[in-house]
């Protein structure tokens, strides 16, 4: 950087692994016997690793199975894929509100994907979805 001496420019030593590095690459060592190569395969495939925030995968993979739910849902009485393809969002976005956001700050999420659906989370609608991308593709 201009107007700085050299020895201030990057003070951050990569020379030395950090406690979050060491403690990923241990975890996978530890539990399935493989250790990444270097900290890109490790640590820093997810900003969430490095930050320790583990907690984060499993809201992944919630939102996923609420996310094919609420599309199986919808899609009893509109054509979602249709719908998709001619980029209309309109209509699902009005039941999103309707069916979702207005009651996002009051309730649940399994109450709210109940009223939504007619039934409590149930990974199903996500195995259906995820058979038809399978039998699409074939």
């Amino acid at each position: 950087m201009k107007g700085l001496p050299s020895s201030d420019v990057g003070s951050i030593s990569m020379s030395r692994p950090s406690a979050a590095s060491r403690a990923i690459s241990a975890g996978p060592l530890t539990l399935i016997g493989v250790k990444p190569a270097s900290d890109r395969e490790g640590v820093l495939q997810d900003v969430h690793w490095s930050l320790g925030m583990f907690g984060y995968f499993p809201t992944y993979t919630l939102g996923s199975l609420y996310a094919a739910q609420l599309a199986e849902a919808y899609r009893r009485d509109h054509p979602l894929d249709d719908e998709i393809r001619a980029g209309h969002f309109a209509g699902l976005l009005a039941w999103l509100r309707r069916n979702v956001h207005e009651a996002g700050h009051r309730l649940q999420a399994e109450e709210i994907v109940a009223r939504a659906t007619g039934t409590g989370l149930d990974a199903a609608a996500f195995f259906r979805h995820l058979e038809a991308k399978v039998a699409a593709a074939a």
